[in-house]
């Protein structure tokens, strides 16, 4: 695992944030060069991974951490875990699927399910869909774990 510094202080990883008033989005570590890292003062550390990535999160954390992130809005969010509706983004992806029982089971999961399995193919899918790597999809479950 990264850990981004600049000053003395930890950066957020996985997530939107501002330094300096200039606004950078929830990948932007994973964009960036050396040279846009020291551009800014930026210093990492590598450090092993202490929290397990979490076999599972609720479906509150699951869409919680979404908006969070600014894959959805904060009213999606809220819409998905009080009635089961599928934001926008995320209907897109199942609306891809082509197999019309897949799509169907894709869309009772994200409407109706309580829990998210990091393991369930759907969630593999999202990821990649969003352009995520496995490695970003466990720090997303990480993240979501912590919310």
């Amino acid at each position: 695992m990264k850990i981004f510094s600049c000053n003395g202080q930890p950066l957020p990883s996985g997530v939107p944030f501002e330094l300096d008033g200039q606004a950078y989005p929830w990948n932007w570590f994973d964009l960036a060069s050396v040279e846009d890292l020291a551009e800014r003062g930026i210093t990492v550390q590598e450090v092993p991974d202490v929290l397990p990535v979490p076999a599972s999160i609720s479906d509150r954390q699951f869409f919680q951490q979404l908006a969070i992130n600014g894959t959805i809005s904060q009213d999606d969010a809220l819409a998905a875990v009080k009635v089961g509706t599928i934001p926008a983004p995320l209907q897109a992806i199942v609306n891809a699927i082509q197999d019309a029982e897949q799509r169907f089971a894709a869309n009772m999961l994200l409407s109706g399910a309580t829990v998210f399995e990091r393991a369930h193919p759907l969630t593999a899918a999202i990821g990649a869909a969003q352009g995520m790597t496995s490695d970003q999809v466990d720090a997303f479950f990480r993240a979501a774990a912590q919310v």
